[in-house]
């Protein structure tokens, strides 16, 4: 994996950013998530949250293209199922 691919899938966005990018509130951000619009967000500290760039990007596009709400949630599901995969590598105990 080229370092170029590695900084990308390392950069989160933070609520303020994701509202600003979609033209709408902090609350509404919170709440298209709730609804399954938008993945959840990652907890990076005690207090403070954000979302995997690349998964916004994935989200961005499908909507830049039409696709309905049905089917951006059809991405979340999909993207939310990825993002477990790799915890549970994570998890895995080589002791």
């Amino acid at each position: 994996m080229e370092n170029a691919e590695i900084r990308r899938k390392l950069v989160f966005m933070r609520p303020a950013q994701v509202a600003e990018a979609l033209g709408v509130s902090k609350s509404t951000v919170y709440k298209q998530a709730a609804d399954g619009l938008l993945p959840k967000f990652i907890r990076i500290g005690r207090r403070a949250t954000a979302w995997p760039a690349l998964e916004l990007s994935q989200i961005f596009e499908a909507r830049a293209s039409g696709a309905s709400n049905d089917e951006v949630r059809e991405l979340v599901a999909s993207l939310m199922a990825a993002r477990g995969k790799m915890q549970s590598r994570e998890d895995v105990n080589y002791a």
